[in-house]
């Protein structure tokens, strides 16, 4: 939850149970680049009180030590410039490289003072956005599982779908693939910018899939989850000669509409149209019934959204949208 300050606490619990409803395990509470959360104790209380797990993001020293009173169950993030807050906190904590070193030395050194003093911990040796840093950053946690594999490991992955203008949905399919692949078993995500909204539902589906695919020795194809939002999971589709004989048996005015190859195919006992722009093909119809052609209209501008993405159209049927066309979202 992105600048928690700035929200009520009732903004802060409906956030943080529709997250919970998404599929979030544990709830992040956010604050500013500098400063205090200064009711950070009321924000855990009663997200505590709703049996939820909260981590805190801050680098706050004093917002830290409150939030630990009420029971915090992860602390985010320390290096070698906070690492001695680590021991005053009950809770584990996630370790990241030094901001100035951000390679691996920095953050085994880091690790290594948790470890000695049998502090939890879990590490974060931080991704970076394109193209400043993705590859060599997924180097990094490669890296690190080999040298480490038993250390708990996060991934931060805000900073590639907040940070590119793309749909966050195939981005964090291909990244929870990364972390199942790397045995990473957390995963921090926000939903600020318009593209990354839903980015909680799509992480969680995701690592679904990746789950399937890995216990089942499949590709992660054929699952069905949900990911495939804009465009479309494969169909058949009537082809052209098909359609036209199915107009040949036609004998009423009622109208049908198809959609093959990208054209939109209406007609019904008197009338054969194909084109692309829905505009003239309506104007062809000549239907002057204001509620004929209203629901005409509809369905012409759904076929056409359908051909353009090369989604299933069906007369009467609404599109699929994947996991946004679940009625409780």
């Amino acid at each position: 939850i992105v600048d928690a300050h700035k929200m009520t606490l009732n903004e802060i619990v409906n956030k943080a149970l529709d997250y919970k409803a998404k599929g979030a395990t544990i709830i992040d509470i956010g604050g500013p680049n500098k400063g205090s959360i200064s009711n950070i104790g009321d924000i855990v209380s009663i997200l505590k009180e709703l049996n939820l797990c909260v981590s805190l993001d801050t680098f706050d020293e004093k917002t830290a030590l409150e939030a630990d009173k009420f029971g915090i169950d992860l602390y985010l993030s320390v290096n070698s410039f906070n690492i001695d807050l680590a021991f005053r906190l009950s809770c584990p904590v996630v370790v990241i490289p030094d901001f100035e070193d951000k390679n691996l030395n920095s953050l085994e050194r880091n690790v290594a003072r948790l470890r000695d003093r049998g502090k939890k911990y879990l590490v974060d040796p931080i991704l970076d956005p394109l193209p400043f840093g993705l590859s060599e950053s997924i180097g990094r946690y490669v890296e690190y599982r080999r040298c480490f594999p038993d250390d708990e490991m996060l991934m931060g992955i805000g900073n590639l779908t907040e940070l590119t203008e793309a749909d966050s949905t195939g981005i964090n399919a291909i990244l929870l693939g990364i972390c199942a692949e790397l045995e990473i078993n957390y995963v921090l995500t926000t939903e600020v910018t318009s593209w990354a909204r839903g980015a909680v539902r799509e992480t969680y589906l995701a690592s679904l899939m990746h789950e399937s695919a890995r216990e089942s020795g499949m590709l992660p194809k054929g699952f069905n989850l949900g990911l495939v939002t804009a465009k479309d999971t494969p169909f058949e589709v009537y082809s052209e000669e098909e359609i036209i004989d199915i107009h040949k048996k036609v004998t009423d005015k009622n109208f049908r509409i198809f959609v093959a190859d990208e054209y939109i195919y209406i007609f019904n006992n008197s009338i054969f149209l194909k084109g692309k722009d829905i505009n003239m093909l309506f104007q062809s119809i000549g239907v002057n019934d204001p509620g004929h052609a209203f629901y005409l209209g509809r369905e012409l501008e759904k076929a056409s959204l359908a051909a353009k993405l090369g989604k299933k159209y069906m007369q009467e049927r609404p599109l699929d949208w994947g996991y946004l066309s679940d009625d409780d979202l």
